[in-house]
């Protein structure tokens, strides 16, 4: 399992895009208590690795041979060691429980941190999870399973149906290229959110347009050659954010959608249940997956088609304060990529 720990060094630049990519709002007093709260929550210390999550199932990290610390020091730094493989943290950032961190060689991954639990993304593996704690934390929350645990419920899992939303991603071809058409909206009210998604290899164009009080606001978010730029279409207006190095732009870059994420993440997981689901006053046929300790329930809800309508995405209780439940109306996952979008001759770029 040192294979495992050496991929730590493997971490790259998606936390900036990740935040890029969402856009909600919240009320200023709303967001100075939440900064209140963190204030005296601050994600400083020494951890331990404890579990790892992967294919739906939480796995004691010490069953699968796994040895790693976390040291986030005052100032932004740290340290991480993973077997017998040490690297410096060059500087890290929290808001409202959402870290980024930046590591010696350059490269960037992103995590989760609530009351001395962190929860640390693996960049190309979209369902693995490393789970930290400082000494005092509670874990009693997170259901962890030790190997014959883990080997019982993986092999009661193979042995049921696929899911749909598997059969979904298999059949999305980034070659050939993907579109995303949807609206999502939050339980606390507030923009209105409208998103159209072209990816395709190494292109990526995502608009994203808001209406506050009738005010409509339209940017999008393109990657053109390596470069990560912030558009504003109306005004044909534009500046590049960042570079990409060449191992970002050979993942998939879809994977900076929420949707598309989500699809990808629940895709590989093997713990669902089949249910229904009533929406204005219609009932849809569901694919439930669990919450864990930093990602809410996910349901798919689908049409007597079989067609993907609606995703309903759960709180934490990192994103309850702010966000709350999120509910995304589908109108189109296809192939029907517009590629004049990622002609930008026409932008003034800074």
């Amino acid at each position: 399992m040192k294979k495992i720990g050496r991929i730590l060094a493997l971490v790259f630049c998606l936390g900036l895009l990740m935040s890029l990519c969402f856009g909600l709002t919240a009320s200023a007093a709303a967001g100075d208590s939440k900064a209140a709260e963190k204030k005296e929550d601050s994600p400083e210390g020494q951890y331990e690795i404890f579990a790892v999550h992967n294919e739906g199932f939480t796995v004691d990290s010490a069953a699968m041979g796994m040895v790693s610390t976390l040291k986030l020091e005052k100032g932004g730094k740290g340290v991480m060691t993973s077997d017998d493989l040490s690297m410096e943290i060059k500087s890290w950032t929290n808001e409202d429980g959402s870290l980024t961190f930046v590591m010696a060689d350059g490269s960037e991954t992103t995590g989760s941190y609530h009351d001395g639990l962190l929860q640390m993304m693996l960049p190309g593996y979209d369902d693995m999870y490393l789970y930290y704690a400082r000494e005092d934390a509670d874990r009693s929350g997170i259901e962890v399973l030790n190997r014959e645990e883990f080997l019982e419920r993986y092999n009661a899992a193979k042995e049921k149906p696929t899911s749909r939303i598997s059969a979904l991603c298999e059949s999305l071809d980034t070659k050939k290229g993907v579109h995303l058409s949807y609206e999502r909206k939050s339980e606390k009210g507030g923009a209105e959110e409208k998103f159209d998604v072209h990816g395709k290899e190494e292109l990526y164009y995502s608009l994203h347009t808001v209406t506050v009080s009738g005010k409509e606001q339209q940017t999008a978010n393109c990657v053109r050659e390596g470069k990560v730029m912030l558009l504003y279409p109306k005004d044909k207006k534009g500046q590049v954010v960042t570079e990409l190095n060449s191992s970002v732009l050979n993942h998939n870059l879809l994977l900076m959608d929420n949707l598309y994420s989500a699809i990808s993440r629940r895709a590989k997981e093997l713990q669902f249940t089949v249910e229904t689901c009533e929406i204005d006053g219609k009932t849809y046929e569901a694919e439930v997956f669990p919450a864990t300790a930093f990602v809410g329930e996910s349901v798919f809800c689908y049409d007597t088609d079989g067609k993907l309508v609606y995703y309903l995405e759960g709180e934490t209780e990192v994103s309850a304060a702010l966000i709350g439940k999120l509910s995304y109306t589908i109108t189109a996952i296809d192939d029907k990529v517009d590629e004049t979008l990622f002609d930008l001759s026409a932008y003034q770029l800074k």
